[in-house]
């Protein structure tokens, strides 16, 4: 049996081999009059429908992709790597296969990772447990399993209630300012719009974290608070407070 450092290098470099491959066909694609920008603009993030379509055409222009498709397996892989470690650690740890299409069939770890290199962007949730970094969740975003305002189902359900989302492109790639403050608002309207669906916007705090200057990562820290819960346990006190002694 492989040892776990094994599979990693194993999925690095598949990562890698992945990623050559999708570049250069995309660059053959753009070349032969493809318009690739158009069939994927709906999965940026970016407040509206012309704003998307900008975003894409920038994101897919032949010079663009021209230099992507020019570097090697081993200098994408050092692109991706604000996400990749994580996400390899990810899937040889608890993550499960879907069942159906998304199993990847034998090879559901190496599918899981490739959907990651062919999307546009990475998302990483660290659960923040009482006593340092708790679970972590790594997915495309927006994908088939999970959209944009899923993240608050996701905060609720695979954490505690407070933690740290971590936003990437695919490629690894820089953010420019005008990209993260497209990103982060539209984050930011899905999580509340989900949150008060089901009644509990008022709970949930989303702010804009990032520290220091890695234009390569968004970084927003949520916090579920429990006000009603703990003015219940509040309540309790004082009324054992006010409990005569015998």
């Amino acid at each position: 049996m492989s040892s776990t450092k094994d599979q990693r290098e194993r999925l690095k470099r598949h990562a890698g081999t992945m990623a050559v491959s999708h570049w250069r066909r995309l660059l053959q694609r753009i070349r032969a009059g493809e318009d690739v920008a158009a069939e994927r603009e709906a999965q940026f993030l970016a407040p509206d429908d012309e704003a998307r379509a900008g975003v894409a055409r920038q994101w897919y222009s032949e010079a663009q992709v021209a230099l992507l498709a020019a570097f090697d397996e081993q200098a994408l892989v050092a692109l991706m790597s604000p996400w990749l470690t994580e996400a390899i650690s990810y899937v040889l740890g608890d993550w499960e296969p879907a069942e159906g299409p998304e199993s990847g069939g034998r090879n559901p770890q190496r599918s899981f990772i490739e959907r990651l290199v062919r999307g546009q962007y990475v998302v990483v949730v660290q659960e923040r447990a009482s006593k340092g970094d708790g679970g972590v969740f790594v997915s495309g975003l927006p994908s088939e399993r999970v959209a944009i305002g899923n993240l608050c189902e996701i905060c609720a359900s695979e954490t505690s209630g407070s933690c740290t989302v971590r936003l990437h492109k695919a490629t690894g790639g820089p953010f420019t300012e005008s990209e993260m403050d497209a990103a982060y608002g539209v984050m930011r309207e899905a999580f509340f719009a989900s949150a008060e669906a089901s009644e509990r916007a008022e709970s949930w705090e989303f702010e804009w974290a990032n520290e220091g200057d890695d234009d390569r990562i968004i970084v927003i820290e949520v916090h579920r608070h429990f006000g009603e819960e703990q003015d219940d346990e509040d309540d309790e006190v004082d009324a054992i407070d006010q409990t005569p002694n015998p």
